[in-house]
C-alpha cells in the first residue's frame, strides 16, 4: 500500500513481482520470462515458454533469459521470442548483464563464465572466459 498525501490508501500495482528493471522504469521482466512496461502491466509478453532469470540489458533495449537450450538475448519488443539469438550454451542460467551490456556473465554449476552479449556473425556459439569458481546458493 502506498499512502498518498492525503490520509487515503490505494493499492500499490508498481510492486508486481520482478527480477529486472530498466534503468528508466519503464520496463520489467519476471523470473520466468515475462517482459513488460510499468505503464502498461496488462501488456505484457512472454520472452519464452520456457525462460527464466529474464534480465533487461542497460540501456534497455535488449532482455536476455535462459532455457534448456541455452542463454538468449533478443531486443525489447512485443516478438521477442521470435527475435531471440541463442549466445549461450545449455546449462547456463542466472545471467547477468555487465554495465556497458556488452557482456553477459552467467552461472553454470559452481563456475561463472562470460560471453559477448552480441552473437557471432556466423550463429556459431562464442567460447565462455571462465571468470569466477566457488561455492555459491544464488546469484
Amino acid at each position: 500500500m502506498v499512502r498518498g498525501l492525503s490520509t487515503t490508501m490505494r493499492v500499490d500495482t508498481s510492486g508486481l513481482q520482478y527480477v529486472s528493471s530498466s534503468r528508466d522504469g519503464q520496463l520489467r521482466c519476471s523470473v520466468d520470462g515475462v517482459l513488460w512496461p510499468t505503464a502498461s502491466p496488462r501488456d505484457s509478453v512472454r520472452c519464452d515458454t520456457r525462460g527464466n532469470w529474464c534480465r533487461i540489458s542497460p540501456d534497455g533495449q535488449h532482455v536476455s533469459w535462459d532455457d534448456t537450450e541455452g542463454l538468449n538475448v533478443a531486443l525489447t519488443t512485443r516478438n521477442a521470442a521470435a527475435a531471440r539469438r541463442r549466445i549461450g550454451p545449455p546449462g547456463a542460467n542466472e545471467a547477468r548483464w555487465s554495465a556497458d551490456g556488452r557482456t553477459l556473465i552467467y552461472r553454470t554449476g559452481n563456475k561463472w563464465f562470460a560471453i559477448p552479449s552480441e552473437p557471432a556473425p556466423n550463429g556459431e556459439l562464442v567460447p565462455p572466459r571462465l571468470v569466477l569458481k566457488g561455492t555459491y546458493n544464488q546469484a
